[in-house]
């Protein structure tokens, strides 16, 4: 068995070497099983914080190097390649000098509404009553891709501080199963928010690869009796979607991760304050069969590969 971060032929040999990667390898968190063996296997950096994020588990790289390069396990020559690979980009891009340029804010302006290229249902406008469902509709959290916000803006916030200086009604549910128990979809609505881990509504609804928290039945639920029923994603993968023909599903917006300002930026978008017209960088499809390959579900350790004769060790 060979641990991905300590494979020397897929870092070492394919990567760095017949592919020419010049970059640095960096670890997930957790992911990193050994010092020397990972350190001459090229791997370059390893995610910090094991010890507070998985139980008192110690970092392989930190001390742990450092006494490797003082005992020869790991070539003082392996580090500086180490330091040369994660240091270079700063050093290419003048980021340690005092006049490197700042983001110019001008780009914010970008991608401004234009009513040609947005479907009619878009933007939301006049409804006044608006109902969020949904236990995304507030803040989403867990997963390494989570993070200590000095602030956030929910979406939930945002609808309602919007919707406020109109005298629109807000109603809002934000437990699924809750929703998920009544026999229609809650309130009668001309526009819902929803959210799933990651799903929002005019109806919104917030999902994931295959959407957690019985998110599919969950959307269905909504958009049997909201006619205007908008689905958001908030994720980093592809999403499954199999409801996504319901006939009151109007609209899918892919807002991957969004970060303290989250809210606000799904509200520009369906309120047409902003165009949201990007290119998804994959498919999305409505059920797993329509991918070309069988997908691999990591629920257990030492698993068969459903696309060939691999054990998988995790």
């Amino acid at each position: 068995m060979t641990y991905a971060c300590q494979n020397s032929k897929t870092l070492n040999g394919l990567l760095k070497g017949e592919l020419g990667f010049q970059g640095y390898v960096v670890s997930d968190w957790g992911g990193t099983q050994s010092t020397a063996n990972s350190a001459n296997s090229v791997q370059d950096m390893e995610q910090p914080g094991a010890g507070m994020l998985l139980g008192g588990r110690t970092e392989s790289f930190s001390r742990n190097l450092t006494l490797a390069v003082e005992n020869r396990t790991v070539a003082s020559s392996r580090l500086d390649g180490m330091v040369m690979r994660i240091m270079t980009p700063r050093f290419y891009l003048g980021q340690d000098s005092s006049d490197c340029p700042l983001i110019d804010p001008s780009s914010a302006d970008l991608n401004k509404f234009d009513p040609s290229t947005v479907k009619e249902k878009w933007p939301l406008g006049g409804e006044k009553n608006r109902v969020v469902r949904g236990n995304r509709a507030e803040l989403i959290r867990g997963g390494s891709g989570s993070g200590r916000l000095t602030y956030v803006i929910s979406p939930l916030e945002a609808i309602k501080a919007w919707a406020k200086p109109a005298g629109s009604l807000v109603q809002y549910i934000t437990d699924n199963k809750q929703i998920l128990a009544q026999s229609s979809g809650g309130f009668s609505t001309g526009a819902i928010l929803n959210s799933i881990y990651p799903v929002p509504d005019v109806c919104f609804v917030f999902l994931e690869f295959d959407l957690n928290n019985n998110g599919t039945a969950f959307i269905n639920r909504v958009a049997g009796s909201c006619a205007n029923t908008i689905v958001v994603t908030n994720s980093g993968s592809p999403n499954m979607m199999p409801c996504a023909d319901h006939e009151n599903i109007t609209a899918i917006l892919v807002a991957h991760l969004p970060g303290e300002q989250s809210g606000n930026a799904v509200l520009d978008v369906i309120t047409g304050v902003y165009n949201p017209s990007s290119k998804l960088p994959f498919a999305i499809a409505y059920n797993e069969t329509d991918y070309n390959a069988r997908i691999a579900k990591f629920t257990a350790m030492n698993i068969k590969d459903p696309n060939g004769p691999f054990i998988l060790h995790f």
